[in-house]
């Protein structure tokens, strides 16, 4: 009698550890059964739990996006450090670790400013109504979600390179999605039937299942029905942006003046500062003058500071690291700190003119605005600003005779000028109106000056570049 010989399924070591993870992720979001069944939870504990493990899975999932390798579609509502969205390449932290690419810096930055500016202020006033309490048994919970999401990110989206196959953008959803299931359970947590054992075994175990989808999803598996197109990961993803550069000798090179690049952020500070989050530390600010809280004045002191170095580092790494070179018949933007190519023109190209910059004029530094083809001169490129303006020209063998810049418009100076003092008036003439007491007028006088100021900025900006 004869034994066939039992073929055996070997398993591929990624496949392994994707099981592992599952089962992690699956026992993970399965610890809050204890909580229900040992400690007596009822559905405000658990929204509790799961609003910590949002906030551990947002600040994760930020974390995640600077690795992201696959290019990522513009998005609407990425506008912080819009800039470093056309930056190529990226610098490795840890050895043994992918690079983190400064391109994927807004997406991070758009996770964090949404949550600041939505969920966190609606949570803490909920905390001040409800006031509370951390029992052991949640604090365990909670970190045994937030341990399964760790063991996700070091041995599957880092070891196994998971990271090379997503983009910053798809990883938006999954900190939205743990914020969805929050919101959908608040409205049942009040009531007798908030403590039903049914219900809450009910919540977490949709919540497991829903997780354990995402994690199939997430690691190559196909979804079960794209509900809408435009939600689909094909469309959050694009390949990863490159730049190709001539085989030729470099003929000259010229770096970038870090006094015009860092100027030159004034413009992306003052849309920064005019959007939710820079009203809401000003308003912060102008009530900690108010009520004489040194506390409020400090923080808003130190966020807005933050803000301004963060523009102005971003800034810098956008154009400060630039060194153009002429390569061949080919204008080549390498950036010397990433070690990369940035963009290529043609010497010769159809578009060449200089540009108007404001920190040009007050600096006496220049910039060039390059097409990117010999035929169309529609897709440009910024060249600059540089220290020397003809030197850099004579330097890359360009073709400008004329180095010098627009006329200045002192029609357009007037009326910007005359704008920018007639909306200032109305701040100043409330604080020169008030008295010792009337805290009330000062403090109309700063929301109106934190409200026109970008307004005036715009237009005092405008007026400089037609100087």
């Amino acid at each position: 009698m004869s034994s066939r010989p039992v073929a055996s399924r070997v398993i591929e070591p990624s496949a392994r550890n994707r099981r592992l993870g599952l089962a992690v992720v699956v026992a993970g979001n399965l610890v809050p059964l204890v909580g229900v069944a040992r400690w007596e939870w009822n559905l405000w504990t658990l929204l509790a739990l799961y609003w910590l493990e949002a906030l551990g899975t947002l600040l994760l999932a930020a974390v995640e996006a600077l690795f992201a390798r696959q290019g990522s579609p513009d998005a609407p509502g990425i506008a912080p450090l819009y800039d470093l969205r056309e930056k190529r390449g990226g610098v490795t932290l840890r050895e043994g670790w992918p690079p983190v690419y400064p391109r994927n810096v807004p997406f991070a930055v758009s996770m964090l400013g949404m949550w600041s500016a939505t969920v966190l202020p609606i949570s803490l006033l909920a905390w001040v109504a409800l006031s509370p309490t951390f029992s052991p048994g949640l604090l365990v919970g909670a970190l045994a979600v937030l341990v399964a999401h760790a063991f996700d990110f070091r041995f599957d989206y880092i070891a196994n390179e998971r990271y090379a196959d997503v983009s910053a953008r798809e990883l938006l959803r999954v900190p939205g999605q743990h914020v969805a299931v929050v919101i959908l359970l608040a409205p049942f947590a009040a009531g007798d039937v908030a403590s039903g054992t049914a219900l809450l075994v009910g919540v977490v175990l949709a919540k497991t299942a829903a997780a354990g989808y995402r994690y199939h999803v997430d690691h190559g598996g196909t979804p079960l029905v794209e509900l809408f197109e435009w939600l689909s990961l094909a469309r959050m993803r694009e390949p990863p942006p490159t730049v190709s550069i001539p085989d030729a000798p470099v003929d000259g090179r010229v770096r970038t003046d870090t006094r015009a690049v860092v100027l030159g952020s004034a413009v992306p500070l003052a849309v920064t500062l005019a959007g939710r989050g820079g009203v809401l530390l000003a308003a912060l600010f102008v009530l900690g003058l108010a009520t004489g809280s040194i506390l409020l004045v400090a923080l808003a002191t130190a966020a807005l500071s933050a803000v301004t170095v963060v523009i102005v580092l971003a800034r810098y790494l956008r154009y400060g690291t630039l060194v153009y070179q002429r390569r061949g018949d080919t204008i080549v933007a390498y950036d010397r700190l990433l070690a990369e190519p940035q963009w290529t023109a043609p010497a010769y190209p159809a578009r060449i003119e200089v540009d108007n910059a404001v920190p040009d004029r007050l600096l006496d530094t220049g910039t060039l605005i390059l097409s990117t083809s010999r035929t169309d001169a529609d897709d440009t490129v910024r060249l600059g600003p540089v220290a020397d303006l003809d030197d850099a020209v004579e330097t890359l063998d360009l073709p400008v005779s004329d180095t010098d810049r627009p006329s200045a418009d002192y029609t357009v100076v007037a009326v910007a000028t005359a704008f920018a003092a007639l909306f200032l008036f109305f701040p100043l003439g409330l604080l020169a109106s008030a008295g010792p007491g009337d805290g009330s007028v000062v403090g109309a006088a700063f929301v109106l000056v934190v409200l026109l100021a970008p307004l005036v900025g715009a237009l005092l900006w405008a007026a400089l570049a037609r100087l």
